[in-house]
């Protein structure tokens, strides 16, 4: 794989082709911005293990978005707490099965860049009950106006999964992704 091609692992586009297969009435070509080489790969099944090229991930993602979420941030805080955290913990069911929220998160951050994308990258710092996720993407966080409250949606999931009680996510750039190139998203995070 070369490293400047920009790419994701097919578990996060898992969730993504179900809705896609789910949805056949809706216009994924015309309304959603599909290519017909994205309906095929989606028709032949995306495999959680496998690299794919991250356009094509942006491009199901904004569909996805626009087309099932009616462009609402909340419908894609809703998928990222449901759908996506399903389907990692459902791929992922070793590394992310950890009864700690502080472990978990730091597990978490090593994935993002390493075997979720090969570009970007995340830290997690710690504190008692409570840290910072910091994600940065040097050209940009890819398709913000989603992603900003997918990741709210699935690190308060995951946070949950790992024994976190009344977690609450704040990302310190909601709101900002409509206007403004984000390189960096910090995401406070806090449980009982």
């Amino acid at each position: 794989m070369d490293a400047k091609e920009r790419k994701v692992k097919g578990a996060l586009m898992v969730a993504l082709a179900m809705m896609v297969r789910s949805m056949k009435d809706l216009d994924w070509l015309e309304r959603g911005g599909l290519t017909q080489a994205d309906m095929n790969l989606i028709r032949e099944g995306i495999l959680s293990s496998r690299w794919y090229d991250a356009t094509a991930w942006e491009r199901m993602g904004i569909a996805v978005f626009k087309l099932i979420g009616n462009s609402q941030p909340e419908n894609a805080y809703q998928f990222g707490y449901g759908i996506l955290a399903e389907t990692l913990l459902k791929v992922y069911k070793g590394p992310l099965r950890i009864e700690e929220p502080i472990a978990l998160l730091t597990k978490i951050a090593t994935l993002y860049g390493t075997v979720w994308y090969n570009f970007g990258s995340a830290e997690f710092e710690s504190k008692k009950n409570s840290g910072i996720f910091k994600i940065t993407h040097p050209d940009g966080v890819p398709i913000p106006e989603c992603f900003v409250p997918m990741s709210r949606g699935f690190l308060k999931r995951l946070t949950e999964e790992s024994e976190g009680k009344k977690v609450i996510v704040i990302c310190m750039e909601d709101g900002l992704a409509n206007f403004k190139n984000l390189t960096t998203l910090t995401l406070s995070i806090s449980w009982e």
